[in-house]
């Protein structure tokens, strides 16, 4: 019992506010190949994962272990599909650093996409930096 009410102590953000754990199921996109001056798909690592929460009314997603806010401080926006009359769940809409996030409390799932800047690689005899897009999909649970 006394371990129980330490645990309340020492979480308390995580036992009363709305909060989800959402991890990465699987991950893909694009790579530059500088030797064929082309892009090919690829697969991504998915051991990424993410505390999604309502903090001081806005929702904030930070990579799970950190208190970095990959919203930027600017928070998600509660997404169109919420005006759907059968939506029992909250939908979220987020920007991110190069890309964005939606998260759906109901289905209890994400999307995260990443449009440059992943894995970019320089192009040596044009100076230019090949971004390299991906996108992300993975399972959350309320904690």
């Amino acid at each position: 019992m006394k371990k129980l009410l330490l645990l309340f102590l020492l979480f308390p953000t995580l036992l009363f506010a709305e909060s989800y754990l959402c991890i990465a199921e699987a991950a893909g996109g694009l790579v530059y190949n500088e030797s064929t001056d082309k892009f090919n798909g690829t697969s991504f690592s998915t051991d990424s994962k993410y505390i999604v929460k309502k903090e001081n009314n806005s929702w904030v997603i930070n990579y799970f272990g950190t208190d970095v806010d990959l919203t930027s401080g600017k928070g998600c926006n509660y997404s169109k599909f919420n005006l759907l009359k059968d939506t029992d769940g909250l939908r979220l809409s987020c920007n991110i650093t190069f890309g964005e996030m939606r998260v759906d409390t109901k289905n209890l799932r994400y999307i995260k996409t990443h449009v440059m800047g992943y894995q970019g690689r320089v192009l040596k005899e044009k100076g230019l930096l090949i971004d390299t897009p991906s996108i992300e999909v993975g399972n959350c649970s309320k904690v």
